[in-house]
């Protein structure tokens, strides 16, 4: 049997290669066709029925999710790094579509900061590499954080928090559910 999931970018990273090696591992005649994407494609890949499963944002869904979660956000930047307040705040963000993007812009505008926009991409891979290689600050879930390669900010930038949420598509059989049985044990 194959099945499709849509997951979110941020997830892809962190959680996703133990997801899939269970599924092999557990589910040996299972397929996956995979869809890693902004949450806002993930969205309208599920409702338009184009995917089985989709994880992601839960403000992009028209319809509740089967399980949700709540990822406290944090700011970080390199080890080293020691953002001055009295100077623009050297920021890393998401590519031009991401809602996260928009996000950091606000959250640093209304904390009374001025800020300069030092790398932008859409690979969290590359978000990763700038966070640690100290080029500035960035906007992350708790999954992405790693104590070893950064720290979190010590600006007074105002704590935020995501709902995610996992849906799935109504034709749902006895494989599908085992599959949702392995992505429980990852996301709560």
């Amino acid at each position: 049997m194959t099945f499709s999931l849509g997951i979110a970018e941020n997830y892809a990273m962190t959680v996703f290669p133990a997801i899939l090696r269970r599924i092999r591992q557990q589910l040996s005649g299972m397929h996956a066709r995979v869809v890693v994407d902004y949450d806002e494609r993930v969205a309208k890949g599920w409702q338009s029925g184009h995917l089985d499963i989709a994880i992601g944002a839960t403000r992009f869904f028209s319809a509740p999710p089967e399980k949700s979660w709540l990822s406290q956000l944090h700011w970080v930047c390199a080890p080293d790094c020691m953002p001055d307040p009295h100077q623009p705040l050297a920021l890393i963000v998401y590519g031009e579509t991401c809602f996260m993007r928009e996000m950091i812009r606000q959250a640093v505008t209304a904390a009374g900061f001025e800020y300069k926009i030092v790398v932008t991409s859409s690979n969290m891979g590359v978000i990763t590499a700038a966070i640690e290689s100290g080029m500035g600050i960035a906007l992350i879930g708790p999954d992405i954080f790693r104590q070893s390669t950064m720290k979190k900010v010590g600006l007074p930038l105002p704590d935020l928090t995501l709902s995610y949420g996992m849906y799935v598509a109504p034709h749902r059989n006895k494989a599908l559910g085992r599959v949702l049985e392995i992505l429980d044990s990852f996301f709560y």
